[in-house]
């Protein structure tokens, strides 16, 4: 006992603090070695930040360089905003910039009469830009210069720091005065010593006066000083977060004050990591500080603080709180620390391993954990602050049974434990290595998380329980209303009620994973913590809230948590966040919008939301305007005809693309929510017009000229059957004609009189032949009338029959020839040169006297076959006057017939066809008449 008080004693010592506000970063890479000036939120609730090299500008998502080539000097302050939430910035070179539109421009360069290497901008209650340079003037819509203080010997200088009223406040060091520039007048507010260089700085409706070279920081009105000799001072390194001041340091740090000057954090340094060199209050109340190189801190509230051991190599694994509200720590050394609020004491190294157990024990107001091999469990007595052993057998979980009496779990079994006779009797048949235990008062049934599974029952009476035939990996098991709830490694959260299994909260009831490591109640919810983030749970197990980097979450897996009052401990690798439910459990659900939106990767309208066909590939950028929800807020989405069910994407994945959208009518409707809480639905509809030929109109369109098509082609079908049938009926009758023409009454009274003059004439063989002749020429006659063509052979015989019957009425005085005049196999069409024949002989040479000749030569040219018809008759004059004679009105039928037949052969085949007579004349005498014929033919190969 005494060496072990002696092991106590020497490690009792006080640590210096370590409480810190919980914070996380962001521009970590974007920033990185970057030096930070000056920090706003604009009227749309982005940040602009003032560099040393140049404007940055962040939406949530990304941080983005604003490029300015008019800029002559890269590193860029004063970062001001108007009423109009117009924002202004200057570089040391007098060049004012005005912001607009994600964009940087010029806005007024100070002339050289009124420039100075320092240069101070802000707006007054008149929204006047005021610029502070040994001088004050200032610029009203216009740019025109008013001269407030002459460029003069005197040295003034200051922030332009503005208070709620918009009142600016600078300093005139010479004559040791505080200024104020209020509706266009300078006051003196207070004075200071000659030649000294404080800043003055308005917090809330107080002005703080900070003497840099004394460390000194005092209220204008007050004689209260707060003095920090140790850390040197050069520059304004003073700040408000519009609640608390921060008095910073050159070697990183600062240290903050309430409004009433007292100290928070108890008067120690706070983020000394890191050197601050700007900050802002943004709208969600997130405190924003700048950093030379390491980015942008963001404290979403101080109420949220970070316990950090003195020694950095230490890393927590186990805490618990007494009842008085000590923190006890144990760590991953071996060594275990208390922290009463103010100061660390390590009150032991006695542990060869890491401290996995770590309990306190109500009724003797101890705090029992890991201890030697020899002596496995150690107490300690915060009140007495003496030690003592426990023979538990490695103590794994303990649990309170009754008053005096407990329920341990260890790697022998579970044991009945009374600690005032520091005695332990083993629980018949739970002899297993045991993880976890827990006591149902009500039954009095004990749950033990064993190495082999879960096992229920009672000293003699175990039952081993499996779910889904499988056993059940416990990690801890605690007692809430008369319930028992066991957190499981793969199977999420198992309640029971006498030794019934009455529920199981896992991914498929609403939890994100299945692994649960710890679990606490707290008021009508539950926290538990898990292998991917610690969360809150309804009563009912459904998800509420995930504590994440906006609580300074270094890790989404807590090694432990615990809970005092209102406040969640989360043991990370790096500090203990201390979390105020009260306040970040009433957080609103941030509002989410769609920032805009791109059709084919380039961004559009939202007023133009007609797209044609080819504009199908679309993508939705939102946006929603909060730091502290981030790692919290997810998006829900569903574009009606695309997604049958809504699709969810984390904050960081802000943008939802389609990339073949059909043509329809479409309506995207999106929200966020935070765990269960879920914000106000929103839509946004849209258009894409189907392609010309899909359309309703194209398709009427189609459909009438098909249908004119159609009557088209059937009236033109219609039309040229007519037309055929018009023709065949005309060449039917030509042909009818041709055949009245070879076969007219006079040519057969005339045949068959020259024939009956030879049978009278008893000459029967050449009244056979002729007879026979005239059978063969009727015979062909009625046989090619039904033919389209015939071949120029089959024609010239049928001429030759003709005019050898012909040639019986004019005895020996008549003479024919026919040439054929060519040897190619051809077909003409039937019974067209015989008519012109007979009007040959009828007309020309049967007046004739003295012998009557006729000739017939065909030739071929091309596709025509040309027919030249030569007699040596008296020619068409005295034709025509023997006609007329005999009858004015007679023309001749077959003449008439040929020609329509001619007409008809030329609509069918077309080319030059045709007739043409020529009169043969000799002295002025006619001699005959000469017929050119033009006659289609067709080839037979």
């Amino acid at each position: 006992m005494k060496l072990l008080s002696l092991i106590f004693c020497v490690y009792l010592s006080v640590f210096s603090f370590a409480q810190q506000p919980s914070f996380f970063m962001i521009g970590e890479e974007e920033l990185s070695g970057v030096h930070v000036y000056d920090l706003i939120q604009d009227k749309n609730e982005d940040y602009w930040v003032a560099t040393n090299n140049g404007l940055y500008y962040y939406d949530y998502y990304h941080f983005k360089k604003i490029d300015c080539p008019i800029m002559t000097s890269s590193s860029v302050f004063n970062l001001v905003e108007n009423k109009k939430g117009e924002l202004f910035c200057n570089n040391l070179s007098g060049q004012i910039f005005k912001i607009e539109n994600q964009q940087c421009e010029l806005y007024y360069q100070i002339p050289d009469s009124l420039m100075h290497y320092e240069i101070e901008i802000n707006f007054d209650n008149q929204d006047k830009l005021t610029i502070l340079n040994r001088g004050l003037f200032q610029l009203d819509d216009q740019k025109n210069v008013t001269i407030l203080l002459e460029k003069s010997k005197d040295l003034f200088y200051g922030l332009l720091s503005r208070d709620r009223q918009g009142g600016l406040y600078f300093i005139n060091s010479n004559a040791g005065r505080i200024l104020r520039l209020y509706n266009g007048k300078i006051e003196v507010v207070t004075a200071i010593e000659p030649q000294q260089r404080p800043f003055a700085i308005a917090n809330q409706e107080k002005l703080l006066i900070f003497d840099q070279t004394t460390g000194e920081l005092k209220k204008a009105d007050s004689t209260d000083i707060l003095v920090d000799n140790s850390i040197p001072m050069s520059g304004p390194l003073i700040y408000s977060d519009g609640e608390n001041i921060w008095k910073a340091s050159r070697k990183g740090g600062a240290r903050v004050y309430t409004d009433l000057m007292s100290p928070k954090y108890g008067e120690k340094l706070v983020l000394d990591d890191y050197f601050l060199s700007a900050m802002c209050t943004d709208k969600e109340g997130n405190i924003l500080i700048g950093t030379f190189g390491d980015g942008i801190i963001v404290i979403p509230e101080l109420k949220t603080e970070m316990i950090k051991i003195p020694d950095p190599k230490e890393r927590a694994a186990i805490i618990k709180i007494t009842d008085q509200g000590d923190l006890f720590i144990g760590c991953r050394s071996g060594k275990v620390f208390q922290y009463n609020g103010q100061d660390f004491k390590l009150i032991s190294t006695a542990s060869q391993k890491s401290i996995e157990y770590l309990e306190f024990i109500e009724d003797e107001k101890c705090i029992i954990f890991d201890g030697l091999v020899s002596k496995p469990s150690l107490a300690y007595y915060p009140g007495t602050k003496t030690t003592d052993f426990f023979d538990l057998n490695a103590l794994k979980d303990i649990k309170k049974v009754d008053v005096g009496k407990y329920i341990t779990a260890s790697n022998v079994g579970c044991f009945w434990f009374y600690p005032e006779e520091k005695r332990s009797i083993k629980i018949e048949g739970f002899d297993s290595r045991t993880n976890c235990v827990g006591y149902e008062s009500s039954s009095g049934l004990i749950y033990a998380g064993t190495s082999g599974g879960l096992r229920i029952g009672k000293a003699g009476e175990i039952t081993k329980f499996e779910l889904n035939d499988k056993p059940i990996i416990c990690k801890k098991i605690i007692e809430v209303n008369h319930k028992i709830f066991i957190t499981t490694q793969s199977n999420g959260v198992l309640i029971f009620e006498n030794g019934e299994l009455v529920n199981n909260w896992n991914k498929e009831t609403g939890l994100s994973t299945n692994n649960i490591l710890e679990i606490l109640p707290y008021a009508s919810n539950f926290i538990v913590s898990t292998d991917i983030g610690v969360m809150l749970l309804s009563g009912e197990g459904t998800q509420l809230y995930k504590f994440s980097a906006s609580e300074g979450l270094s890790a989404e897996q807590a090694s432990d948590i615990e809970l005092f009052q209102e406040y969640l401990y989360v043991v990370n690798k790096d500090a203990i966040r201390v979390i105020d439910l009260k306040n970040k459990l009433k957080k609103a659900i941030p509002k989410v919008e769609l920032k805009y939106w791109e059709i084919n990767d380039q961004v559009q309208s939202f007023s133009e939301n007609s797209l044609n066909y080819t504009e199908n590939k679309v993508s939705f950028f939102f946006t929603s305007k909060s730091l502290q929800n981030k790692d919290e807020t997810n998006y829900h989405f569903k574009l009606s005809g695309i997604d049958e069910n809504w699709q969810r994407h984390v904050f960081e994945d802000n943008v939802i693309t389609y990339k073949t959208i059909p043509p329809g009518n479409y309506t995207f409707e999106y929200y966020a929510s935070i765990g269960e809480k879920e914000g106000e639905k929103n839509s946004f509809s849209f258009v894409i017009s189907k392609p010309y030929w899909k359309t309703t109109w194209f398709i009427l369109v189609c459909v009438v000229a098909f249908l004119l098509i159609i009557y088209v082609i059937y009236r033109g079908q219609v039309n040229r059957i007519k037309k055929v049938n018009k023709i065949k009926r005309e060449m039917i009758e030509s042909k009818l004609t041709a055949i009245q023409s070879q076969m007219n009454p006079h040519f057969i009274f005339n045949s068959l009189n020259s024939i009956q003059d030879l049978v009278l004439q008893q000459d029967g063989e050449k009244a056979y032949s002729y007879l026979s002749k005239f059978a063969f020429l009727v015979r062909k006659v009625l046989h090619y009338s039904e033919l389209d063509f015939i071949r120029l052979e089959d024609e010239i015989e049928m001429l030759k029959v003709y005019l050898e019957l012909e040639k019986l009425r004019f005895d020996d005085d008549f003479d024919f020839y026919i040439n054929s005049g060519t040897k190619e196999e051809i077909e003409i069409p039937p019974l067209i040169i015989q008519p012109f024949v007979e009007n040959a002989i009828k007309h020309g040479l049967l007046h004739k006297k003295g012998i009557k000749k006729l000739s017939i030569e065909f030739k071929l040219s091309k596709d025509i076959l040309v027919c030249i018809i030569e007699d040596n008759g008296i020619g068409r004059a005295k034709s025509r006057e023997i006609n007329e004679r005999k009858s004015k009105k007679h023309q001749s039928f077959s003449t008439k017939s040929i020609q329509n037949r001619f007409e008809i052969l030329q609509n069918i085949h077309g080319g030059e066809l045709g007739l043409n007579y020529e009169d043969l004349e000799e002295s002025g005498e006619a001699q005959g008449t000469r017929l050119t014929i033009n006659i289609p033919v067709r080839k037979n190969y």
